[in-house]
């Protein structure tokens, strides 16, 4: 049980921390004009974005990061691998936001902005969802 407790502690924390870092970046693309966000958040995202991909495809990684499984919830990753978006697979749409956030000349276009708010609020019913799992516990 404290095992369980200790996961569920985990998912809330990564969950919740990936929620907080993908609502900053929107809240300063839809403030800015051309939805810009600055050059050290694009890199992080773009990291973070890369990183997501490569637990929705691992078998498609190049050379996955050790961390990334600590780094995202798992759970969360469970549930973005059932969904679409725009038609296609939701790792392929991830992949083509975090090319565009590693190219600082690349423009960040409305859709760009809408699976950033599509992902935060993934990230955020994760972190609820496992919050109330612990709070049952």
């Amino acid at each position: 049980m404290m095992s369980d407790i200790g996961f569920l502690s985990h998912e809330y924390a990564q969950a919740s921390r990936l929620a907080e870092n993908l609502e900053e970046a929107l809240a300063e693309a839809e403030l800015a004009p051309q939805h810009a966000i600055s050059l050290q958040r694009r890199q992080r995202l773009s990291l973070a974005l890369r990183s997501l991909v490569d637990l929705l495809e691992p078998e498609q990684a190049d050379a996955p990061d050790p961390g990334s499984a600590l780094a995202l919830p798992v759970t969360l990753v469970r549930q973005l691998r059932k969904r679409q978006y725009a038609g296609s697979a939701y790792s392929a749409a991830i992949a083509g936001l975090a090319d565009r956030l590693r190219d600082r000349d690349a423009a960040i276009e409305n859709g760009d902005v809408a699976l950033l708010r599509e992902l935060a609020g993934a990230a955020e019913t994760e972190a609820t969802r496992a919050r109330r799992r612990m709070v049952r516990r």
